[in-house]
C-alpha cells in the first residue's frame, strides 16, 4: 500500500511539474496572437510593395496591421526581442505562419499552386528536404542556415535547379544585408555557384544549370544574415530575417523526344551523287502543274 501511495505521489508531482512549465511571460504577446499579428504584418507589407509604394507607406500599412490587433510598435518590438532570445518558440510560430502564407498563395493561384501538384519523382519537382521557413537573427550562430541535398536516381544530366524563397526584415535599426548561396557539385567535382544579396522584403530566385550534361552529386548552400557587430554595430536591438516559402525546384530540361505517328519527310538518298541530289532538290522544289 505504501508503495502504491509513493508511486501515486510521484506521478502527481510529475504532472504538476509539467503543468507548471513556464510559458511566455504575460507582458509579452502570446504565441497564438503573435502568429496572427505577423500574418497580417507580412500581408500588409506585401500589399504595399505590390502597389509600388514607398517605405513610408509600407510602414503605415504595417502600423495599421498592428492597430488591428490593438498592439503598438513598442509592444510588438519588445515581444519580438523576447522571441528572438527564445528562437525555438519563434521558429514554431514561423513554421505555422509559413503554412498559412502558402495556403493563401495557393488560394490566389500563385507559384505554390503550380508546385503543389508535383510528385516527388517527376520531371519537375520540389526536392527541398528542410523546413519551409527559417528565422535568422544577427547573433552568431543563429545568423546562418545551411543545407545539403544529395542527388538520387531522380536527378538527370542537364537538369535545371531553382532555389526560391520569400523574405521579410523585422529590424529596429541597422543595415539590412543578407546573402543566399546555391552551389552545385558536378560529377567531375567541379562546382558551380550563384550568390544573391538580400536587402529588402521580396521574392528571390537563384538558378543553376547543368549545361554540359555532366550530372551532379549534390546541391548545397546557405542563408546568412550579416552580423552587425562585425561592422561596428550593436546587437541589443531587434534584427530578424524570416525566410519562408523555401523551395528547391528540379526541372528536367532534356526530356526525350516523344515518337510521332506523322510520316517523316522524304530525304535524298545519301548514296546519290551531288549532281543527282541537286537534280532531286530542283524537282522537289518545282510546283506541280496540271
Amino acid at each position: 500500500m505504501k508503495r502504491f501511495v509513493g508511486i501515486l505521489i510521484s506521478v502527481l508531482c510529475l504532472l504538476t511539474a509539467i503543468s507548471c512549465k513556464p510559458g511566455v511571460p504575460s507582458e509579452y504577446i502570446q504565441p497564438g496572437e503573435m502568429e496572427d499579428i505577423l500574418y497580417d504584418y507580412h500581408i500588409a507589407g506585401a500589399m504595399a510593395r505590390n502597389n509600388m509604394n514607398d517605405g513610408k507607406t509600407e510602414y503605415a500599412y504595417r502600423l495599421a496591421a498592428l492597430k488591428k490587433h490593438g498592439v503598438d510598435q513598442a509592444q510588438f518590438d519588445s515581444s519580438m526581442v523576447y522571441y528572438m532570445q527564445n528562437s525555438n518558440i519563434l521558429r514554431q510560430i514561423y513554421q505555422h505562419l509559413s503554412k498559412r502564407l502558402e495556403q493563401e498563395e495557393l488560394a490566389l493561384g500563385g507559384a505554390a499552386a503550380n508546385y503543389e501538384r508535383l510528385s516527388s519523382t517527376g520531371d519537375t519537382t520540389n526536392v527541398w528536404k528542410g523546413n519551409a521557413s527559417v528565422v535568422l537573427t544577427s547573433q552568431v550562430p543563429f545568423n546562418i542556415c545551411s543545407f545539403v541535398v544529395q542527388a538520387d536516381t531522380s536527378f538527370h544530366k542537364g537538369d535545371r535547379y531553382l532555389l526560391e524563397f520569400d523574405t521579410q526584415f523585422i529590424f529596429q535599426d541597422g543595415a539590412r544585408d543578407a546573402v543566399a548561396v546555391l552551389a552545385m557539385t558536378l560529377s567531375n567535382d567541379s562546382i558551380v555557384a550563384q550568390t544573391i544579396h538580400v536587402s529588402s522584403p521580396s521574392h528571390y530566385t537563384l538558378q543553376l544549370n547543368d549545361t554540359e550534361n555532366l550530372g551532379i552529386k549534390r546541391l548545397n548552400g546557405y542563408f546568412l544574415l550579416n552580423n552587425e557587430k562585425a561592422f561596428g554595430g550593436t546587437q541589443t536591438t531587434l534584427r530578424l530575417l524570416p525566410i519562408y516559402n523555401i523551395r528547391l525546384i528540379k526541372m528536367r530540361t532534356n526530356a526525350p523526344v516523344i515518337a510521332s505517328d506523322m510520316q517523316e519527310p522524304i530525304k535524298p538518298d545519301s548514296a546519290a551523287t551531288l549532281d543527282e541530289q541537286m537534280q532531286w532538290k530542283d524537282r522537289s522544289a518545282t510546283p506541280e502543274t496540271r
